[in-house]
């Protein structure tokens, strides 16, 4: 990947091999000509694949390293110290040993924080708060909501909101003609975070009958610790040609190879969030939403997830059958509006990152000036 001629620099770190779908959007909101080199663990690629090979437009030089050992820790970060970056952007800043890491840098750092509660919950965590370095990126507006009320708003001009909105330059998903219209279940086969029990419950027999007449098929792209579970029940209700699961690798994981073929070429969005789980409405976000928006594609929300995360959506009540009923009913024009709203918020979600990680920049800046003077 070629890196644009840029007045400066930074280093962003994906250590945990888990959350590298959001550097995408973390380098899309870098200040215009600012570059990033990013160092991502070599687990991701060895679980899933190379997510930065599936997509256009990612200005970034990305680089793989191995991080197993104490000593990779080490080497790691004399490479970041001595990269002359602006600042150091961590995307997973709630494990306590990485905070402590990423706190023996020698520049600024941004750290992403998904769980408020659990980085609050540690004591190395919730101490780098009082490094007049370090700025915090959360992913949502109701997280930010979230994390200044645990802290009763002591942080709140260090933290910035970044949506993980940006999966490529011009994504939009649609079917290719003939296709069935694939509705996407996004994210792990996890009985808890997802309720697909309950999804299974919903198809009696009419309405399976009004989603085959529609063309409609729900498709899960994600492996997961109740993947076996779920296809089994599938396969003995015989809703196999409603419910289709991508293949798995050998990694047990559907590879990003896939995962984004079956994004370009989906419908629809259902999240799939369990009413009795809250912390996707409450303190996390589901990578549904965001990537839906990154694709251009309509989401299905109940009202307690819409008022959540107020993006345009079709809302519908509570019920997964009432969901699947909205799908079921949902006319082209309205798909198009839709697509519409959906594209023009994800345009707005990328110029509000863009303001948001440069306050936070340029904060951090003035405090590196004021450390060298």
């Amino acid at each position: 990947m070629v890196v644009q001629t840029s007045r400066g620099s930074v280093a962003i770190l994906e250590l945990t091999g888990v959350h590298e779908e959001i550097i995408p959007s973390l380098v899309d909101a870098l200040p215009r000509g600012m570059s990033a080199v990013v160092y991502v663990n070599d687990r991701c690629r060895l679980v899933r694949g190379d997510i930065f090979a599936e997509l256009a437009g990612l200005n970034a030089l990305v680089e793989y390293v191995e991080i197993s050992k104490a000593i990779d820790w080490v080497n790691l970060g004399r490479r970041i110290d001595a990269g002359g970056h602006e600042a150091l952007i961590v995307t997973t800043f709630q494990i306590e040993g990485v905070a402590l890491w990423a706190r023996g840098r020698k520049l600024p750092v941004l750290g992403v924080i998904h769980n408020p509660p659990l980085f609050l919950n540690s004591a190395a965590c919730k101490s780098a708060l009082a490094d007049e370095g370090l700025r915090s990126i959360v992913l949502a507006p109701h997280v930010a909501a979230r994390f200044n009320t645990l802290t009763q708003g002591a942080h709140m001009d260090a933290i910035g909101v970044v949506e993980p909105v940006f999966w490529g330059e011009g994504e939009r998903g649609q079917p290719p003609a003939g296709a069935p219209k694939r509705v996407i279940v996004p994210g792990g086969v996890n009985f808890v975070a997802r309720d697909f029990e309950g999804l299974l419950r919903a198809l009696d027999h009419g309405r399976l009958s009004r989603l085959r007449q529609s063309g409609i098929e729900l498709q899960i792209i994600g492996g997961g610790p109740d993947r076996a579970k779920l296809e089994d029940q599938v396969n003995a209700n015989d809703l196999a040609d409603v419910v289709c699961l991508l293949p798995l690798s050998e990694t047990g994981r559907v590879p990003y190879s896939a995962y984004v073929a079956a994004l370009r070429e989906a419908w629809a969005i259902y999240p799939l969030l369990p009413l009795k789980w809250p912390p996707y409405r409450d303190y996390k976000i589901t990578s549904a939403i965001p990537t839906a928006i990154g694709f251009g594609l309509p989401l299905v929300l109940d009202r307690w997830t819409a008022s959540a995360y107020r993006v345009p959506a079709l809302v519908t009540d509570g019920s997964i059958g009432a969901a699947l009923d909205g799908l079921i009913s949902l006319t082209p024009p309205e798909r198009s509006a839709l697509v519409d709203e959906i594209v023009t918020y994800g345009r707005s979600a990328r110029n509000r990152n863009r303001t948001e990680l440069g306050r936070l920049l340029s904060a951090s800046r003035t405090v590196a000036m004021g450390i060298a003077e």
